[in-house]
């Protein structure tokens, strides 16, 4: 029996980059916006590789 891939099992989340929130993207009717000079919301994150066991 072959065991399922997880990226739970393999991947730790070690930090995100904080989006927006939603007030600030209401306030205005759409991105770009006299704020936010960008149209798109850019995503980020760091990643840790969870070693995997020998047997």
């Amino acid at each position: 029996m072959t065991k399922k891939f997880s990226t739970a099992d393999y991947l730790a989340v070690e930090s995100l980059l904080e989006v927006l929130d939603e007030d600030s993207l209401r306030k205005d009717t759409a991105l770009a916006s006299p704020k936010w000079s960008l149209d798109h919301i850019a995503l980020l994150s760091e990643l840790r590789c969870i070693p995997r066991l020998r047997r």
